[in-house]
């Protein structure tokens, strides 16, 4: 299979991760470790995505714990900001 190029970059700390899934462990599924996947389409463009852990939350019909929220916000805020520099 020919793939464009696309890295797909996995982290996470034991400790805000773990506080989530203690109220929701099957968020360890597909939340956590956090991934980010680094692509490029067709056009030579390079993308950056990775899920919305409220909307994994809402999927997966768990409860959106502080902790959740937090690393959410965190995670959009830092890598969208950066993403809509210029």
């Amino acid at each position: 299979v020919d793939l464009l190029p696309a890295y797909l970059i996995l982290f996470g700390g034991p400790a805000p991760g773990g506080q989530a899934m203690a109220d929701a462990p099957t968020l360890g599924l597909d939340a956590f470790c956090q991934k980010f996947l680094v692509w490029t389409d067709p056009q030579g463009i390079t993308h950056l995505s990775f899920n919305d852990l409220l909307a994994i939350a809402d999927r997966q019909n768990v409860h959106k714990a502080i902790a959740l929220r937090v690393i959410n916000k965190r995670l959009s805020t830092v890598f969208g900001d950066a993403l809509d520099a210029d």
